[in-house]
């Protein structure tokens, strides 16, 4: 099988990324680097089991035809790519605001056009501040100022 994983470079990308190729997939990353780092996957590149299957794409997932190109030769997507952190989306509001939502939306419409099955993921910030633990898929979700404590 062949997987395209969106932020690749990430922490979870990355660790997503190693899992496909222990099992003997090919794995396509497409990463910009902005808030990924290569050295997630350096290790990767290194392993001479690996690196036959491994395929990175220093790009952008709103450069079209690198997209275009990856949604179509995969047999899943898995979206990771996304503005991450509290306090670089507190710096760069309007930049994260627009990567996460419309580049969620291109991955989207290359999926819809190759009918590929596409992974979303989130993180546990959308569930705001909670007393109880374990949060769990129908809690309410919580919007709140994100220089509180979650």
């Amino acid at each position: 099988m062949k997987v395209l994983i969106t932020g690749g470079a990430g922490f979870i990308g990355s660790h997503l990324a190693e899992e496909y190729l222990k099992n003997g997939h090919e794995v396509y990353i497409i990463d910009d680097l902005s808030t990924g780092y290569i050295e997630n996957i350096h290790y990767l590149e290194k392993n001479e089991e690996y690196k036959k299957r491994l395929f990175f794409y220093h790009k952008s997932i709103f450069d079209e035809e690198t997209l275009l190109n990856l949604t179509g030769t995969c047999d899943r997507v898995f979206h990771l790519a996304a503005a991450v952190g509290v306090d670089y989306i507190l710096k760069n509001t309007l930049t994260s605001i627009e990567r996460n939502i419309h580049g969620t939306e291109e991955v989207l419409k290359m999926c819809g056009r190759f009918k590929k099955r596409v992974l979303i993921t989130s993180t546990s910030e959308v569930y705001g501040k909670h007393l109880h633990a374990p949060l769990v898929e129908d809690d309410n979700i919580i919007y709140g100022p994100p220089s509180k404590f979650r």
